[in-house]
């Protein structure tokens, strides 16, 4: 069975969020390493705050990774399971930033506030696409995707 159009523009969607989350980690990358140097914490042990650049971006391979093929599964492998562990961690990830953004626990700069927010938006509308009637329909196997998205049928 092809995949449904929503699943398809929930990849697209998706994928999208994640680019616009990377350039965003981009442009902020120099004020995340002014704030590290300016922590006393890190400032008095250079060796750490060297370590530093190094440690963020394995730890972006890793997220991003993981991310990546959490997308593929559902995306393009159709499985279901994933799809609800997925859509979970989203929204779990969603409550944490903004938890962050109302106690002001996240600083951030303008740019860096912009991208975050149209990352997240991307990401709710990538996942209501993949709850519209023919994407579950895809995932559940129950009935032709195709007949599912058309209303009158």
């Amino acid at each position: 069975m092809a995949r449904p159009q929503s699943v398809i523009r929930f990849t697209w969607l998706y994928l999208a969020s994640v680019v616009v989350a990377l350039v965003t980690f981009a442009l902020a990358w120099g004020q995340m390493m002014d704030q590290f140097a300016a922590n006393p914490q890190f400032a008095s042990n250079p060796q750490v705050l060297n370590m530093i650049p190094a440690m963020m971006i394995g730890f972006l391979v890793i997220y991003y990774g993981i991310t990546l093929l959490f997308w593929w599964l559902v995306g393009f492998k159709g499985v279901n399971a994933m799809r609800w562990i997925f859509a979970i961690l989203n929204g779990l990830g969603l409550l944490f930033f903004l938890y962050g953004l109302a106690n002001g626990a996240q600083q951030q700069s303008t740019i860096s506030m912009i991208g975050s927010i149209i990352a997240w938006g991307l990401a709710i509308v990538a996942f209501y696409f993949v709850f519209q009637r023919d994407a579950n329909a895809w995932f559940t196997g129950s009935v032709d995707a195709d007949a599912a998205a058309d209303p009158f049928a």
